[in-house]
């Protein structure tokens, strides 16, 4: 059979063969980097997400801190108080927003349960954002009784779904890329020692806010609150 082969027809054996191969060669390359491309895409939505929700979470605790001593006051707000919280809540919502517009599109564990209570406590928040502006400016005995509870539960809340959703986008794109791990996680660091700083120094402004903290606060739990932060500060 081999002697029926004619040099020509050897050839286009051989062109063919060599054509296949190549062809073949160039499309797992292009599968494989259009894989790479998917997963690096992937990882700079999870990044960028990732870095609007410290943002949002960074500015909520000292909203959360300051809205709750105005609302408590009965004294006019100040002038460069309504414009620090302001600054504060122009730059918080809109990193809530862009964080809540990328999560769309990400699939991540837990991310059926944690975006749409996330999205829950966006609208919450600018409700009960409306409602301070017009609250602050009235007398104390004129504004809603529950207000001040009502947005602490509400920060509160959403402090705890942006630390969750945190940990679970770190987790999505753990041991994809070294670096990217490792700036994942000085950015969890940096948080831990933000939030714990600023649950220490609460804890003291809440008392001096009120005027006064009783002896057995002050011996007990205060201390051992603060002394517990301390610990988690020097930890971070």
């Amino acid at each position: 059979m081999l002697n029926r082969l004619t040099v020509s027809a050897l050839l286009k054996i051989v062109i063919l063969a060599t054509s296949f191969s190549v062809v073949v060669g160039f499309s797992l390359n292009a599968w494989d980097s259009w894989g790479r491309l998917q997963a690096a895409s992937r990882i700079a939505v999870i990044g960028d997400a990732s870095a609007n929700i410290f943002k949002a979470m960074h500015n909520l605790r000292t909203d959360r801190s300051t809205t709750t001593r105005l609302l408590n006051s009965d004294a006019p707000m100040d002038a460069d108080i309504e414009k620090y919280l302001r600054n504060i809540r122009d730059t918080e919502m809109p990193a809530m927003g862009k964080a809540l517009g990328l999560l769309g599109g990400v699939q991540f564990a837990q991310g059926q349960t944690l975006v749409p209570e996330f999205d829950k406590l966006y609208k919450t928040m600018g409700t009960l954002q409306r409602e301070f502006w017009e609250a602050v400016a009235q007398p104390k005995a004129s504004r809603r009784p529950t207000l001040v509870k009502d947005y602490t539960d509400a920060a509160n809340g959403m402090l705890e779904v942006l630390e969750k959703l945190s940990g679970a986008l770190a987790a999505a794109v753990n041991h994809q890329d070294a670096t990217i791990d490792q700036l994942l996680a000085i950015k969890q660091i940096a948080w831990l020692l933000r939030n714990t700083a600023g649950e220490a120094s609460l804890i003291v402004s809440t008392g001096l806010s009120a005027g006064k903290v009783s002896p057995e606060t002050q011996s007990q739990q205060l201390g051992n609150q603060v002394t517990a932060f301390l610990g988690k500060i020097r930890a971070a």
